[in-house]
């Protein structure tokens, strides 16, 4: 059985709302730090990933 990819869904954010690139990164990062945080969290706790030595890297077993 292969494994499927969780669903990505990306939002387009007119460009009027930020006034430059900068900005918008920076508004951006606490979101998707957390969505990280949770993504990796999911994995390991999945056994898609493993801790190996204090480094979180793909399971070798799976």
């Amino acid at each position: 059985m292969s494994r499927q990819s969780p669903v990505v869904t990306l939002e387009e954010i007119p460009g009027t709302k930020y006034p430059d690139l900068a900005a918008a990164q920076q508004h951006s990062l606490a979101e998707t730090a957390s969505d990280l945080t949770a993504t990796i969290r999911a994995l390991l706790e999945s056994g898609a990933l493993v801790n190996q030595n204090g480094r979180i890297i793909p399971n070798p077993q799976g």
